[in-house]
């Protein structure tokens, strides 16, 4: 653990504290703790609690990270930073900086903040050229590099502006940072989570993103032109809030994070210093409290403060039971927090009292599929639609291979062809006939007679052979020219894909199929085509037809 006291002077900035530099999972960050003036009208409270986890899984869905680094770490770039004279920015994939803007709007989403904040052309550029100078600067994270004698004055004041205005990490790209600065749970950070105040700071509307080792995240925006509605900003806040989004490793200080409010200065007013205000946490399920006073002072263990130094809003009320005895969250713990004593409504002076529940939930719809996000967002798209589903334990299993029979009941599913009891005759003699289930009969004989599926020479079907990739390539080839003429595309004479395409049986199918786009986010190069086909890759490739 280290740490940094250097002084800046960053625009908008009326009065400087120490930035603080922390190390969490191998990230280092340094929070801009410089504070700003601001001013808020009088709004109305912003409501969390009446969302559904359904709500909060379909934004996710939404939000989530989606680009591949097909090409490893550089994948990020379109142009490449250079780290010497003459020192180039380098400038970020716009799918990357998609997935950084995202996942920031996601955590003000979960705040109940506006989750509409956009990336400035402007702001970027700062962001990017304040990565490269931080990184070579070779003094440690700073929010005031000191000039490379090779370095261009005008590359060096464009760095020196981003440093000063933006929350900085080292490592972990646009995600991985923002995530640490959710977390702000080490003892150089939690007495003031000023890097999560940054980012949900409700005037931003405007942010700028840079890579280059160094990570920026522009903090100074205050460009939203309405006022916005919120009460208090919690976090975790009030109502259901994903239990991934928040952590807690017993007896690992540096991964449990705080529990934060942060008040509307409209609204309400305080006495000043952590002495006179208490905050309980109640856990219903097994009643136990947690009294949070003054006293708490011990930034490893059981914690509590006021700082009202202007991270975005001035002020924050911050609290942590101690990691030591805390186990982790898990879904279904509903906690009651209440915050009083000393503070008052600006309204007519009278004391305040805040109270509200958390309640955490699953962020997936399987409990494997944050291990497993390759195709989660088809998997959940499908699951939703009743194609797919999991296992008994709560998992999706997406590594697991597809049974021909299980590919054809997903097939008439995501089609959404009628399946009945007995309708259809079955013309493979090896499919067996439940009278209690339409599976396996019904969905392959409704597939079949819908000519997604031929079966063998010797009149088998094989239902409980694993369906290889090429297999599945032809059937959902077959599926869109019958059902989505017109949604395929034959390839030009001469052009060649990356899967092999010269079987006779499937060899053409394979090339329409890789052509046409039904492998969008399939990893073709260690897509084997005669290989079983997986879950995963069986629900990103229907949802790629039902797109279509």
């Amino acid at each position: 653990m280290s740490k940094t006291r250097a002084l800046g002077k960053p625009s908008l900035v009326r009065r400087l504290v120490p930035r603080r530099l922390t190390l969490r999972g191998g990230l280092l960050v340094l929070v801009l703790a410089c504070a700003l003036l601001c001013s808020v009208s009088p709004v109305l409270a912003a409501e969390t609690s009446a969302r559904t986890a359904e709500d909060i899984q379909a934004r996710w869905v939404q939000l989530m990270p989606s680009f591949v680094f097909d090409r490893g770490p550089d994948s990020r770039y379109v142009t490449l930073p250079s780290f010497h004279a003459p020192y180039q920015a380098g400038s970020l994939a716009p799918a990357y900086l998609q997935d950084g803007i995202n996942y920031l709007n996601y955590v003000r989403y979960l705040a109940g903040l506006p989750d509409d904040v956009t990336l400035d052309a402007s702001y970027n550029t700062l962001a990017q050229h304040g990565a490269v100078l931080s990184w070579v600067s070779g003094i440690g994270l700073t929010h005031t590099p000191t000039k490379p004698a090779d370095m261009d004055q005008a590359f060096y004041d464009l760095g020196l502006r981003g440093t000063r205005s933006s929350n900085i990490a080292s490592g972990g790209g646009l995600r991985g940072a923002i995530e640490v600065f959710m977390c702000d749970d080490d003892p150089s950070n939690i007495s003031r989570v000023g890097h999560r105040r940054w980012l949900l700071n409700p005037a931003m509307q405007k942010t700028g993103m840079g890579d280059a080792h160094s990570v920026l995240v522009y903090a100074h925006d205050r460009s939203r032109p309405e006022d916005v509605p919120y009460d208090v900003i919690a976090w975790p806040s009030a109502g259901l809030f994903p239990v991934e989004m928040f952590s807690a490793v017993q007896g690992w200080p540096q991964y449990a994070d705080p529990w934060s409010i942060t008040l509307n200065p409209a609204l309400y007013w305080w006495t000043e210093g952590a002495a006179g205000h208490t905050i309980t946490l109640q856990r219903r399920g097994d009643g136990r409290t947690w009294t949070f006073t003054s006293a708490d002072t011990d930034l490893s263990g059981e914690y509590f403060t006021l700082d009202t130094t202007a991270f975005g809003v001035a002020n924050c009320f911050i609290f942590r039971p101690d990691p030591k005895t805390l186990p982790m969250y898990e879904v279904g713990d509903i906690f009651d927090v209440t915050l009083s004593g000393g503070i008052f409504h600006k309204s007519d002076n009278s004391p305040a009292t805040i109270s509200y529940t958390t309640e955490f939930m699953a962020q997936y719809l399987f409990r494997d599929a944050m291990a497993e996000q390759k195709y989660y967002r088809a998997i959940y798209h499908l699951a939703k639609a009743g194609v797919v589903s999991g296992y008994q334990d709560g998992t999706f299993k997406s590594y697991n291979p597809v049974l021909r029979a299980q590919f054809a009941k997903m097939a008439t599913l995501s089609l959404d062809l009628a399946v009945t009891e007995g309708t259809l005759p079955v013309p493979f003699w090896d499919v067996e006939k439940p009278t209690t289930s339409l599976y396996p009969d019904d969905y392959v004989a409704v597939a079949a007679a819908n000519d997604l599926i031929l079966g063998y020479s010797d009149g088998s079907f094989r239902p409980y052979v694993d369906i290889s990739r090429a297999q599945l390539l032809t059937i959902v080839v077959r599926a869109a020219e019958h059902f989505k003429p017109g949604a395929l595309t034959t390839p030009l004479g001469g052009w060649k894909g990356t899967l092999p395409a010269s079987d006779p049986t499937h060899g053409a199918n394979i090339a329409k199929a890789e052509y046409s786009g039904l492998l969008s986010g399939i990893d073709l190069a260690a897509f084997s085509v005669w290989k079983p086909a997986t879950r995963g890759e069986v629900a990103q490739i229907l949802w790629n037809l039902r797109e279509k």
